[in-house]
């Protein structure tokens, strides 16, 4: 989504991947695919939460 230039218009639009792959395999797919983040299936809804927020304060002075 992020390097289609046809929806750049929405490139802005914060994008994780959601997947029970193994985080090392999450974290490469996540910059193979220019996401932003991943949530693991496995993950408690407070880590999910956490991943988020965290995302969220790292990336507040950009328009999200």
């Amino acid at each position: 989504l992020k390097t289609d230039p046809a929806i750049a218009k929405i490139s802005h639009i914060p994008v994780f991947l959601f997947s029970s792959l193994e985080e090392d395999k999450l974290e490469r797919k996540v910059k193979l695919c220019k996401a932003d983040g991943y949530i693991h299936k496995t993950w408690k809804i407070e880590e999910v939460a956490e991943t988020i927020i965290k995302f969220l304060k790292q990336n507040s002075s950009e328009d999200l």
